[in-house]
């Protein structure tokens, strides 16, 4: 299903039941009013909020047993050092990243606004939205864990879905926080810093040994599978590729892995020359009159002849050789009678063999080899198997068609490390909605309460507070501005 068609699907659904929660609320329909009592649910305007205290009791005994009390002031001693030391680093971030947009490359902000569909990948939202879950119900867990070690009232927590982002949230008992000792009151402001940061962690060791613990029902390092495919993909089809071959090697590169997969499509980006027997080019020429095109390339085949390609005959040394400079040459039966390949930069062909580069313009010739399969040549752009392909590292074993829970696990794994990093990251820098902005505050007073006055010290953090949450926002429309841009210019067009 499109992903525009689907969120409008999730519109619709939301006006629907918006409509419907005004309507029995104006009417009292007390069932409905006791269902969300009971429930936990408030429906607003494309936000469907649920709250619940179950979980309460349960928090309070475990913070209660004694050698988890021990454990948790060690634990978020711990993290509240952790937070000092990110805090700095954070804030240097975030100038930095803001920096990055007033020079020329902006390919490799530090900190990058993620919006789905834009910058992310629509089809990966569910990931996406799953991520948040977890990363943000990890946060508030952080939170309301600290806050039962330092005998601070949980009053509830809950789940906000804002269209279709959901976030997690716990609300603590204002008065009991505000009453605590600053350094305890910081433990409970950075425990939600501290849990996203550990489960970042903890993510990416399981990322690392993702292939130690996948090993034994599936093949890691002989080349990777193909496990899905765009519905318009040249590559797939008579003669060509399908879903579940198993890619051994790319002209002469190996391939291993979905990392050594792209290096190599890169690879053949640069070295697009073939090595050829003379003898043999000498038998297979076909060339017809030459042709120097507008574009600057030189045409020296017929135009009926649809499987050949003209080649530019590169050579390093001084000797005068029988081969003519351009030679018209069925590509497909070149490239089975060849092993190896060159450059115009790389003239290394083995003894007796000669460079021979394709005019192609931007188009490549590939040659794969295909587990169990005859070799599959294609030309092309290596775009194509880029953009139209999707691939794994991992290959079935057994019971196992294709490697889909591998990939899903490795994904959930990439996007949790990266979101629950950026969660901690943009939490910890004092802008105002931000546990940065309660942090700042709490840090200050223990710094300047007795040398300032105490409403200057609020005026202070809420200066600063002001002055990143500007930066802030103004780094996110600056990174932003050139993709919406490109998508305004590309509408109009």
């Amino acid at each position: 299903m499109d992903i525009k068609f689907g969120l409008i699907i999730v519109a619709i659904g939301y006006c629907i039941v918006y409509f419907f929660d005004s309507f029995f609320k104006s009417c009292a329909h007390y069932p409905y009013l006791r269902f969300l009592e009971g429930t936990g649910l408030k429906v607003k305007f494309f936000n469907i909020q649920w709250s619940t205290t179950a979980l309460n009791r349960t928090l309070l005994r475990f913070g209660n047993i004694r050698s988890n009390s021990n454990f948790l002031h060690i634990w978020f001693s711990i993290g509240l050092i952790a937070n000092l030391v990110l805090l700095p680093i954070a804030v240097a971030l975030l100038i930095y990243s803001f920096i990055q947009n007033f020079l020329p490359s902006q390919e490799n902000l530090v900190l990058s606004p993620v919006i789905p569909g834009i910058n992310l990948p629509a089809s990966e939202i569910l990931f996406y939205s799953a991520t948040l879950v977890i990363c943000s119900v990890v946060h508030e867990f952080g939170h309301a864990l600290a806050a039962v070690k330092e005998d601070v009232q949980v009053l509830n927590l809950g789940l906000s879905i804002i269209f279709i982002l959901p976030i997690a949230y716990v609300n603590l008992n204002t008065e009991n926080l505000r009453g605590l000792e600053p350094w305890k009151r910081l433990k409970i402001l950075t425990g939600g810093v501290w849990h996203n940061l550990v489960l970042s962690f903890v993510c990416y060791l399981l990322y690392l040994s993702l292939p130690v613990f996948l090993s034994l029902i599936f093949h890691i390092g002989r080349g990777v599978t193909i496990y899905d495919a765009t519905k318009m993909s040249p590559l797939i089809g008579h003669r060509g590729l399908e879903i579940g071959d198993i890619i051994t090697k790319i002209n002469d590169c190996e391939v291993r892995s979905a990392t050594s997969w792209t290096n190599c499509l890169h690879y053949v980006k640069r070295k697009n020359g073939i090595c050829f027997d003379p003898d043999i080019v000498r038998d297979l020429d076909e060339t017809s009159t030459l042709k120097h095109l507008t574009n600057g390339y030189v045409e020296c085949c017929d135009e009926s002849k649809r499987g050949n390609v003209c080649f530019e005959f590169i050579d390093n040394d001084n000797g005068i050789l029988e081969l003519p400079s351009h030679v018209c040459l069925p590509a497909r039966k070149m490239l089975n009678k060849s092993d190896y390949y060159c450059s115009k930069k790389e003239l290394k062909c083995p003894n007796n063999l000669h460079c021979f580069v394709p005019l192609l313009n931007r188009t490549r010739l590939f040659k794969l080899e295909v587990m169990n399969k005859p070799v599959v040549i294609y030309m092309g752009l290596a775009d194509d198997f880029l953009i139209t392909l999707r691939v794994s590292s991992y290959i079935p074993k057994y019971f196992l068609r294709t490697p889909l829970v591998a990939e899903t696990a490795k994904k959930m794994l990439e996007y949790i490390v990266i979101i629950s990093l950026g969660l901690g990251l943009i939490n910890i820098i004092p802008c105002f909605f931000m546990d940065g902005q309660h942090i700042i505050n709490t840090l200050l007073y223990i710094i300047l309460s007795k040398s300032v006055d105490g409403e200057k010290v609020i005026l202070i953090s809420s200066m600063i507070c002001l002055v990143f949450t500007v930066l802030l926002i103004a780094h996110c429309v600056l990174a932003m501005f050139p993709l919406y841009f490109e998508i305004f210019v590309h509408l109009i067009v």
